[in-house]
């Protein structure tokens, strides 16, 4: 069939695939900033999870996005027929890493389960309001808190660590647990993104030029 790939759905995948481009740039630039920061104290490295935290539920969130367009990439015969049988290999096993956290993000990522912070809340043994004194230094711990809670009440912890997590027990431990295996994770789905991208426009761009005029080449936004 001819400009197969001169369609909407086309259009839609890239759309959703520059959205996640970008996305992932704006956490990798969040996180260059919050890397870049140095901390004096005990209690201004604390505050500092806060971001950190935010960024990792970002991250989260992209996850999902992925694991769902690797889906959509499937499932889009104009795009999939072209793919080869390594392409599937490598999509079928970033799809596999990617929803993998799909349980935990939505603990966190679309709203906050009440019951699962209800379960964090007994875990550390919160009751009643809280009586803060430093809000900005407190709410970065509930925030770590809130992520360890959405790791083991998703079941993630026990499958993927053999155990719940324990902030209480070992805080930059544990931290550096969840981070080490979200970003080799992160690294392994997003390894193929990229390639991905390609792909779509290799295919697509004979055909958009056969169909189009010059003069609407030049992307949305064009002078000054």
């Amino acid at each position: 069939m001819e400009h197969d790939t001169f369609t909407y759905r086309i259009a839609a995948l890239q759309m959703k695939m520059l959205h996640l481009q970008f996305r992932m740039k704006k956490i990798y630039d969040d996180q260059k900033a919050i890397n870049s920061q140095r901390h004096n104290t005990n209690r201004e490295k604390i505050r500092g999870l806060r971001n950190a935290t935010y960024s990792t539920i970002d991250m989260l969130i992209t996850m999902e996005h992925a694991a769902t367009l690797f889906q959509e990439v499937f499932s889009t015969p104009e795009l999939s027929k072209q793919l080869t049988k390594d392409d599937r290999e490598i999509l079928s096993r970033a799809k596999t890493i990617a929803s993998k956290w799909q349980k935990v993000r939505n603990k966190l990522g679309g709203h906050i389960d009440l019951k699962m912070v209800e379960a964090a809340c007994e875990h550390h043994n919160f009751k009643g309001v809280f009586l803060i004194e430093d809000l900005e230094t407190d709410v970065s711990i509930l925030n770590v808190i809130l992520l360890e809670s959405a790791l083991n009440t998703s079941g993630y912890a026990e499958k993927e660590f053999g155990r719940k997590i324990d902030t209480r027990k070992n805080l930059q431990a544990e931290i550096e647990l969840i981070t080490n295996k979200l970003n080799g994770d992160w690294e392994a789905v997003f390894s193929y993104f990229n390639p991905l991208m390609k792909r779509l426009y290799d295919a697509g761009k004979k055909d958009k030029i056969a169909n189009t005029h010059p003069n609407d080449r030049k992307g949305l936004v064009v002078g000054d």
